[in-house]
């Protein structure tokens, strides 16, 4: 049986931080496994290509290449890049790759049906090791099922369990990092998270441009920087009241300017 650790919670409350200080605290075989790594259930910040389309982007991309093939892994006939592990690389490169992202699917079936799909591959694979997944199980999803796909709440609900379905035989345990002052927490990740790159926009930039191309952005108010704290609020809102109806054991730990003093809690918590 492995034991799965999921860390959740908006930007800044120490997520990254958290699980990689995890990895090093706690005993055992403990695999540390990051947003955008190239990962047993997650697709985030990778390309999901058919094998004609990714040898075609190795040909595109022949400075690359060698590390494109060491961040690749080919998986029920697609191949999955971590393709931010790429490095360095020109801006137009992540592009490139970025229009391959499960993230770009209109439809939420397919979506759905290939992480269900990861989750249950992993499930029947996992080896008893403690398994640390950060940002894994409620961000990204809800921001699809939210701006995307505006679902109701129980659809929400069935949604994830469907996901969590395959590792209810594993021993899986969720941690919501919950922000005291998500508006104060997430101005100062704004400026923490300036670009020193003039190609690159800064983080909030970016964080902007994604919640407004989406389609339920606007019906919602979610516009501008103010929309997306706004949204920010909301969505913990929404993990808050999703939590208690997953039937997975969950530990909500409140962060305010203390990290080091949560992560305690944390880490007491799961010793």
């Amino acid at each position: 049986m492995a034991r799965i650790i999921f860390i959740e919670g908006l930007p800044g409350s120490g997520k990254t931080t958290f699980a990689k200080r995890l990895s090093e605290d706690l005993k055992g075989d403990v695999r540390l496994f990051i947003e955008g790594d190239l990962h047993p259930i997650d697709l985030a910040w990778c390309s999901y290509t058919d094998d004609a389309t990714y040898h075609r982007l190795l040909e595109r991309f022949p400075e690359q290449a060698s590390q494109i093939q060491s961040h690749s892994r080919f998986e029920d006939g697609h191949w999955i890049t971590a393709y931010t592990q790429v490095r360095p690389a020109p801006k137009r490169f992540y592009d490139a790759f970025e229009m391959h992202e499960v993230y770009r699917y209109q439809d939420l079936e397919p979506f759905h049906r290939i992480h269900v799909a990861r989750y249950q591959t992993f499930a029947e694979t996992a080896g008893a090791a403690t398994y640390i997944f950060e940002c894994v199980l409620l961000q990204n999803h809800i921001n699809e099922l939210i701006l995307k796909h505006d679902l109701s709440q129980s659809a929400m609900i069935a949604y994830f369990q469907a996901l969590l379905e395959p590792l209810r035989q594993h021993d899986i345990q969720l941690i919501h990092l919950v922000q005291s002052d998500v508006e104060t927490t997430l101005r100062r990740v704004v400026e923490e998270r300036r670009s020193d790159n003039p190609e690159w926009p800064d983080w909030i930039d970016l964080v902007v441009a994604y919640i407004e191309r989406l389609p339920h952005a606007k019906p919602k108010g979610y516009l501008g920087t103010d929309g997306a704290l706004r949204y920010f609020k909301d969505r913990q809102a929404t993990e808050q009241a999703l939590l208690p109806k997953l039937n997975i054991p969950y530990k909500t730990i409140v962060v305010n300017d203390d990290y080091d003093h949560a992560y305690e809690r944390l880490l007491d918590h799961l010793r």
